[in-house]
């Protein structure tokens, strides 16, 4: 399966998540929003703003797509 990663994800872009899970996608999210809110597959609480922090995500979990 195909992994995508969302880094800043909030309530702006659920309906990007639920194509990505439409289209089948793994979707991982990047938030610090309210992570209840959001249907994704795994969510990491990150601000999109520490770079060293989503290089550890991307490291770990090989997206294909960001």
């Amino acid at each position: 399966m195909k992994k995508i990663l969302i880094i800043g994800t909030g309530w702006e872009q659920i309906p990007l998540v639920k194509k990505a899970k439409q289209y089948g996608l793994y979707v991982i999210a990047a938030a610090w929003w309210d992570k209840k809110q959001i249907p994704a597959d795994k969510i990491y609480e990150v601000d999109s703003r520490n770079l060293e922090a989503l290089d550890k995500i991307i490291c770990t979990e090989k997206p294909d797509y960001i």
